[in-house]
Order: structure tokens, then C-alpha cells, then sequence
């Protein structure tokens, strides 16, 4: 069950896109019409410019807390404003951690999903679904269980099993943000101007926030939902039950 959910609205943004929760604790907000990525203090809630490009979307933070985007325009991911170098990228928009470490990008112009070995540096058409996808466009993870991908032009979300290959299509939707939280994917359906409520075990769809305008990122963290309320310009959040 949901609790009663209250929207506030936590600061005024130029077109935020990806939002999260850095393991500093700081708030990360991908503002696209101001080509920057902002960071905004917990405690003293502080604006620092903490990266510049040219359409940062969406963001990670890797497993040394270092900060990790792709720029859809560039048609690049950054480490730490280094450019990872990643060739034949077409319009990519969101980022995610395979479960070995590997990077996957939602490599949305070429319909696939590209994984880059950090370590290595090598980046390849991620196989192990042996599938192709039309308009990759975000993920979530479950941290105990599977991965989440939606297909913006192909109107579904996905559960994929890493280990087995196994694909199942959970949902006819194609949201363009994700997060998942107790049981329960949030969906930023942009076109309808709202936010939705994946339950999992049942698969069924429920409105949580609406008069929205284009959202783009959602985020959880510590029983809260973050949102980029895209062209309203603002970053909110929703107080969820544990």
C-alpha cells in the first residue's frame, strides 16, 4: 500500500531529466537546457556545477561513488567528465550496472543495448538476450532480483534474467524514466504527464502523481521519490511507504 502522498517541490530547474541521490547524500540533477549537471547539499541545499556537456540525461554513480552520464547529443558517456571513448553510439539516453560490473547503455538511435567492460574498455551489442530493441530507453534494477528495461517506440517494459537470458515482457508501456522500490516499478509516463505505479505482483498500473508536465527521472531513495518535472522546470518528491 501506498501512503498518502504529498508532492514538494524541492527546487526550480532548467529542464531537469535524471535525478538521483549521490553516495554522498547530495541530490544530482541532469539539467539539459542549462547543458550541466548540478549538485544540491543535503544539509545546506548549496547549488555546485559538478559537470557541463551538451544533453546530460541520465545519470549513475559507480562503485567508487565516482559520477558516471551520457549525453544523448554528444552521443557519449563521461567517468568524472573523462569521455569513456565509446564509439558508434546513437542518441544514447540512459545508463545502468549489469550485475558484473559491466556498464549498460540504452543505445536508443541503433535499437540495442550496449554493454562497456570497464575494465577492458571494450564495448559490445549486448547479447545476453540475443535480442534487439526498438527504442531502448531506461532501466531499473531490482538489487535482489532482475533487471528492468523499457522500450520507448516498442511500448514495453521488460524483466531480464542476467544469468539465464530469460526476457518477459511485464508491461504495454514505455516509460522514459524508472525506479524501482518495495515490490513496485515508478514510471515517468512523460506523454500523459504523470507518474505511475508498476505493482510487480500483480501488474497492475496506478496514478500516483499527475499534473505533471513531461517528467523524464525518477529516483528512490530512502522511502522517497524523486522527479524531474521536466518542462515545469522543477525537481519534487513523494514521501512512499517502507
Amino acid at each position: 500500500m501506498l501512503a498518502a502522498l504529498l508532492l514538494e517541490v524541492l527546487l526550480t530547474a532548467a529542464n531537469p531529466f535524471g535525478v538521483a541521490i549521490g553516495p554522498d547524500g547530495a541530490l544530482y540533477v541532469c539539467e539539459v537546457d542549462a547543458h550541466r549537471i548540478i549538485r544540491i547539499d543535503a544539509a545546506t541545499k548549496a547549488q555546485t556545477i559538478v559537470a557541463t556537456g551538451n544533453e546530460p540525461y541520465e545519470m549513475r554513480f559507480d562503485r567508487s561513488g565516482r559520477l558516471v552520464w551520457v549525453d544523448m547529443r554528444d552521443a557519449a558517456v563521461y567517468r568524472d567528465g573523462r569521455n569513456l571513448n565509446i564509439r558508434g553510439l546513437r542518441q544514447p539516453h540512459a545508463i545502468e550496472w549489469a550485475a558484473d560490473g559491466a556498464l549498460l547503455i540504452c543505445d536508443n538511435g541503433n535499437h540495442r543495448v550496449v554493454r562497456h567492460d570497464p575494465r577492458s574498455g571494450v564495448a559490445e551489442t549486448w547479447s545476453v538476450t540475443g535480442n534487439r530493441y526498438r527504442g531502448p530507453r531506461t532501466f531499473a534494477r531490482d538489487p535482489a532480483g532482475p533487471l528492468y528495461l523499457a522500450l520507448r517506440e516498442g511500448n514495453a517494459i521488460l524483466k531480464i534474467d542476467e544469468a539465464t537470458g530469460a526476457v518477459e515482457q511485464i508491461a504495454s508501456v514505455g516509460p522514459k524514466g524508472m525506479a524501482f522500490h518495495n515490490g513496485a516499478l515508478y514510471l515517468a509516463d512523460t506523454e500523459n504527464h504523470r507518474i505511475q505505479r508498476l505493482d510487480l505482483k500483480t501488474r497492475t498500473l496506478t496514478t500516483v502523481a499527475d499534473g505533471l508536465k513531461r517528467p523524464h527521472g525518477v529516483w528512490v531513495h530512502d522511502n522517497w521519490l524523486y522527479i524531474g518535472d521536466s518542462e515545469n522546470h522543477r525537481v519534487l518528491r513523494l514521501r512512499l511507504e517502507p
